[in-house]
């Protein structure tokens, strides 16, 4: 057994006895502090579990590799009682910076490889796979990249998984509900030291921006002049947070402090879920229990 990896949450619901996985969706989180892994009764469209597992000291300097990802991984199917089970369906969502959408119109299959490393000249192609899923909502790709090394311990370990950019479902989980509205609006889905920024108006996705940081004050002032850039006043403008932030967080404490129409997402309402999922803040796992809506 790893010793750099534990379980931190554990949420069972109503279970169909035996459980007909094959009529289940799983949902695998891969990132460089947690695994999460949810389960979806297909039948009844609701959530019925939700896992989580810590990873200790995982600080790869590859964030598109993070750490012993196929021991990791394999140590949470086992302790969710999911190893070997063959689900309906089966989508990896993993984080990191290498990501951009692009208007189908302008999208070159074969150009995928070639436009992220114009964005980001420091990828290491040689051990890197690249991808690219569609979003018809937005009629836009999300094109992103990771390493082989998380490709290989997927494959290794779950039958026709999908990977996607943790981006595709947190688009189109907040894109939901907002299609008539023509004020901007900027989402905020925070993780281990980065934050998510997307901007909105009348359902269209207007910019994805990822915010590396190591402290707060940093997130601040390059979320404030983002928002000078794309013209909101940060008194007037709402701002949606979901992900790693709560109450009394050194984040939320100095985005309060410019910011005061401060609001947490909601889960979105195209599933169910068990009541057991009542013991964790709605906007937590935003990306992870929307990963459904992909395809």
């Amino acid at each position: 057994m790893p010793n750099d990896i534990a379980k931190d949450l554990n949420l069972k619901g109503s279970f169909p006895d035996p459980v007909a996985y094959e009529h289940c969706h799983l949902s695998v989180s891969l990132s460089r502090k947690e695994i999460a892994l949810a389960l979806l009764d297909a039948d009844k469209n609701t959530y019925i579990q939700l896992d989580s597992y810590i990873r200790k000291g995982i600080e790869d300097p590859e964030p598109s590799a993070p750490g012993p990802v196929r021991e990791h991984l394999e140590y949470a199917l086992k302790g969710s009682g999911l190893e070997n089970k063959t689900c309906k369906k089966t989508r990896i969502l993993i984080e990191n910076p290498f990501v951009t959408f692009v208007p189908s119109k302008y999208y070159d299959q074969g150009g995928n490889e070639a436009m992220l490393k114009t964005l980001y000249p420091y990828l290491n192609s040689g051990a890197t796979h690249f991808n690219a899923t569609l979003l018809p909502s937005i009629d836009a790709y999300c094109v992103f990249a990771y390493s082989e090394k998380v490709e290989k311990a997927v494959n290794s370990l779950l039958m026709n998984a999908r990977i996607f950019h943790q981006g595709h479902p947190l688009v189109l989980a907040f894109l939901t509900g907002n299609e008539q509205s023509n004020e901007k609006k900027i989402f905020l889905n925070f993780r281990h030291r980065a934050c998510d920024v997307m901007i909105t108006r009348t359902g269209k996705l207007i910019l994805f921006n990822t915010i590396p940081f190591e402290n707060s004050n940093d997130m601040v002032y390059h979320l404030l002049a983002l928002m000078k850039r794309s013209d909101m006043d940060p008194k007037d403008s709402p701002v949606i947070l979901s992900g790693n932030i709560d109450h009394g967080d050194d984040a939320y404490s100095g985005l309060s402090d410019f910011i005061p129409s401060l609001t947490f997402s909601e889960r979105v309402t195209a599933f169910k879920y068990d009541t057991v999922f009542e013991d964790i803040p709605q906007h937590r796992y935003m990306d992870l229990l929307s990963l459904p809506l992909c395809e």
